[in-house]
């Protein structure tokens, strides 16, 4: 069973095992042109809360905190796109 919530630009996913009573997946992806950051934070909250790690769409760990994310982010895709869209997409494999 999955379960979405959209806030703005930013979402998250939720894959439940509900024969095993157990999250398997969580996700979220967080609008970047935020000035409050609010999700962002909220989620970050939630997975301190419940002792998450947080992985990168390249396998990267780190702890739930917004210096780390930043170091994450960090020449991103998402990151070199708002830099530069038409290099960005000049850049494209």
């Amino acid at each position: 069973r999955q379960r979405q919530m959209c806030i703005r630009d930013s979402d998250l996913s939720i894959d439940f095992n509900d024969k095993e009573n157990y999250i398997e997946d969580f996700r979220f992806r967080t609008d970047l042109r935020d000035p409050k950051m609010i999700f962002l934070k909220s989620m970050l909250n939630l997975c301190k809360k419940n002792d998450w790690v947080l992985m990168d769409d390249k396998g990267n760990l780190c702890e739930p905190n917004i210096s780390n994310i930043a170091e994450l982010i960090k020449d991103s895709n998402p990151d070199r796109y708002l830099r530069n869209p038409i290099e960005f997409f000049e850049n494209l494999e």
